[in-house]
């Protein structure tokens, strides 16, 4: 026979959620390669310092039904580049997290399917130039430079955070909405 108080006593006084279930998918829109059969129809854009051809694609950070853990941590790498006369305001860089409530997620961006969750403006005005990484343009000859940084979903809590980071220093953050 167990004496029930002292299995009460042995239990926590509160529960722990220690994951949420996400009610949509997460993510980010960003410039990849053409492949005509993949991406046939969708519209594409020319990169003007290697003459490749790019289309919008999705980079899912959390897919629908999935359990978003407490103390998560998503990253992605990126890459940006400019000029190699830059004015410092191109270091100024604004980064949207999409969201979708479909039951699939979409690969490309699509009006009125994705929707923006939170704008993150992150500025890399003070990080060393030893990060970024120079470059001469295929089509022209002239020099570019690329800038490489992840893009980071991270779960605190009941938080969701989209943040930049270079070489793992957060550069800028904004809390995301989730459901």
């Amino acid at each position: 026979m167990f004496d029930r108080g002292a299995v009460l006593s042995q239990l926590p006084q509160e529960a722990a959620i220690t994951s949420t279930v996400a009610t949509k998918h997460y993510g980010v829109s960003a410039r990849a390669p053409y492949d005509p059969i993949v991406d046939a129809g969708q519209p594409t854009t020319l990169n003007k310092y290697t003459g490749k051809t790019r289309v919008e694609k999705m980079t899912w950070y959390i897919n629908r039904g999935e359990d978003m853990h407490r103390d998560q941590k998503i990253m992605f790498p990126f890459k940006r580049s400019l000029a190699h006369d830059y004015p410092p305001t191109k270091l100024v860089f604004e980064d949207e997290l999409l969201e979708c409530s479909l039951d699939q997620a979409v690969k490309w961006p699509k009006k009125g399917v994705t929707s923006v969750n939170c704008t993150l403006t992150a500025d890399l005005r003070g990080v060393d130039k030893k990060h970024f990484h120079s470059k001469i343009s295929t089509v022209d000859g002239t020099p570019y430079w690329d800038v490489h940084y992840d893009l980071v979903v991270s779960m605190k809590t009941a938080i969701m955070k989209f943040s930049l980071e270079v070489e793992g220093e957060e550069m800028g953050s904004i809390e995301a909405r989730y459901e």
